[in-house]
């Protein structure tokens, strides 16, 4: 699949916001600081929404799970 550069920056940066957000655990929070990590959630979000057409709050409850993440 190919993501416009652009598309991915704006996405990894939404994701970014959800796992530093105060609702977060401090793992999610963690995570949220992981460059690896917020490529590779990045990346899974656009096959999940390609092929379940959710949004990242739902991708990031379903891969983010409680606790870490409410």
């Amino acid at each position: 699949m190919i993501i416009h550069n652009n598309l991915f920056q704006v996405t990894r940066e939404q994701i970014k916001l959800l796992l530093l957000s105060p609702e977060s655990s401090d793992i999610a929070k963690e995570w949220g600081n992981q460059e690896q990590v917020l490529d590779e959630l990045t990346e899974g979000y656009f096959e999940f929404e390609k092929e379940h057409h959710g949004n990242i709050n739902v991708y990031i409850s379903w891969r983010v799970e409680p606790p870490y993440f409410h």
